[in-house]
């Protein structure tokens, strides 16, 4: 049988734990964590908070700068990225247009047992499984171009 060794014996480091978190609670203006309810949000004061100057920061914000020496590809263009989306677009409007007019064209027999109007249905619902992404895509093409 394996011992534990001392340092990591459950016992002990609850115990560890407990002193200090009851000496944390104990010092005297100790900051705790500001909650904010969205019915009181509105009326929140920083005049009125203890706990503000400790949820102040120190250091001012660093200006934003684009260096192309810092870029990770040296063939990217930040003004590019929706070539990424207008290929994917022109791929899904392919594919999903093609399925659609195939859906559209190949006659389907009705099923046995069923009414007639179960190939209406089964057409409706290939119409929107093809036609939302062909719309979509048809969209993004207008919208990136």
């Amino acid at each position: 049988m394996q011992s534990v060794p001392r340092w990591r014996h459950p016992a002990l480091m609850l115990l560890a734990f407990a002193a200090t978190s009851s000496r944390a609670d104990n010092l005297p203006g100790q900051p705790f964590v500001s909650y904010w309810y969205p019915s009181t949000i509105l009326t929140w004061d920083p005049a009125s908070d203890p706990d503000a100057p400790f949820n102040r920061s120190n250091v001012p914000l660093a200006p934003r700068f684009q260096n192309p020496d810092f870029n990770v590809n040296a063939h990217a263009h930040p003004d590019e990225a929706r070539i990424s989306a207008l290929v994917w677009s022109g791929i899904t409007v392919f594919f999903a247009g093609f399925a659609l007019l195939l859906s559209l064209i190949i006659p389907m027999p009705p099923p046995r047992n069923a009414p007639d109007f179960t190939i209406y249905l089964v057409r409706a619902a290939l119409f929107l499984i093809y036609g939302l992404p062909c719309g979509i895509g048809t969209w993004w093409l207008v919208l990136f171009t």
